[in-house]
């Protein structure tokens, strides 16, 4: 680890490569929001995939100027460790970040930079509710390498006391009886979709197990928009905004809503725009991850799904099964 920090610091790597699947690359996404809204002059990939080559060419993947991080909570999903054996074979570069299992195993026999995940009173099942505590490790992480030299960890108390002045659960739950019954799209740009929706998005197909769809506004503009307009089935739009969008954004997401109430679909096609609080990005980020999570909590409440482990069944991954924690538990020593 302190030759890969020694090289983190000579300014070697201009390429950061965050692989890792649901959760822990969803903690990427955010990460590479924050990190080009702080203007860091570093190239952030997030790969949520094995397909490594289809996202960096195996030339730049072995490049001396690119880090390869794969993060994996449980260090058992199959993609990581795809992606990881891959990556192996070109570069020695790599920071493995993980609670353990074959992946943990797998960086400490190939004697690689490996950092461990170790969160108090975690959820097993739903490792998603400490994305907060992934994001802030994250900061420390990236710092302690070298990669950044801000501490931007230590905002992170001030965004906490933002949050608390500012919560609204009462909106958040009248928000959650008008989406009853819809199907979901979320609409936003490029900074909102690919790291804060993709967080509400989880937490709407998990923990409320309802289907959704996500699209950039602009794109949403120039295509889907036209199978709106007749639709029979209820839908409900949220579309994410803030005060300090470009005005170009703010005028499309007027004129959207406009078109929408014009439509003959109108009265199946609800659209709600959710101005995101907040000064910062992180201040904005947060804030629209947990008014959020309180709608879609609500909404979880009312619909009291099963969940089936169609998530461990699909993914093949036995670490999230309800059955696999709880036989743990069961061996653990009382007293």
């Amino acid at each position: 680890m302190v030759q890969l920090t020694d090289a983190v610091r000579s300014g070697r790597f201009q390429r950061l490569l965050l692989v890792g699947m649901g959760c822990s690359a969803i903690c990427g996404d955010v990460l590479k929001s924050f990190l080009a809204s702080e203007q860091v002059p570093l190239d952030v990939q997030v790969v949520n995939d094995y397909h490594l080559e289809y996202y960096l060419t195996d030339a730049l993947l072995a490049d001396p100027g690119t880090l390869v991080v794969i993060t994996s909570y449980s260090g058992s999903s199959e993609e990581p460790l795809i992606a990881y054996r891959h990556a192996r074979s070109l570069t020695s570069n790599i920071v493995v970040w993980t609670a353990g299992g074959p992946l943990g195993r797998m960086a400490v026999q190939d004697g690689l930079s490996y950092v461990q995940w170790n969160l108090g009173d975690h959820d097993r099942e739903y490792p998603l509710f400490h994305v907060a505590e992934f994001f802030s490790s994250s900061l420390n992480i990236l710092r302690a390498l070298g990669v950044v030299s801000e501490p931007y960890a230590d905002r992170l108390p001030d965004v906490s006391r933002f949050l608390l002045a500012n919560r609204e659960s009462n909106h958040a739950k009248e928000l959650a009886v008008r989406l009853r019954d819809s199907r979901i799209l979320f609409l936003g740009e490029p900074a909102i979709t690919g790291s804060i929706v993709r967080i509400a998005r989880m937490y709407l197909n998990e923990i409320a197990m309802m289907p959704s769809s996500v699209n950039l506004l602009h794109e949403f503009t120039h295509s889907e928009i036209a199978s709106f307009a007749e639709l029979q089935d209820r839908h409900h739009i949220l579309l994410l905004t803030h005060p300090e969008a470009h005005p170009f954004e703010r005028s499309r997401v007027e004129r959207t809503v406009e078109l929408l109430r014009e439509c003959p679909s109108r009265e199946a096609v609800k659209c709600t725009v959710i101005e995101m609080k907040g000064a910062t990005f992180l201040e904005r980020a947060f804030w629209a991850m947990f008014f959020l999570n309180d709608v879609f909590g609500d909404l979880a409440a009312h619909y009291d799904r099963r969940s089936f482990q169609l998530i461990s069944r699909s993914s093949g991954n036995p670490w999230y099964n309800q059955d696999t924690i709880a036989a743990e538990v069961a061996l653990r020593p009382t007293g």
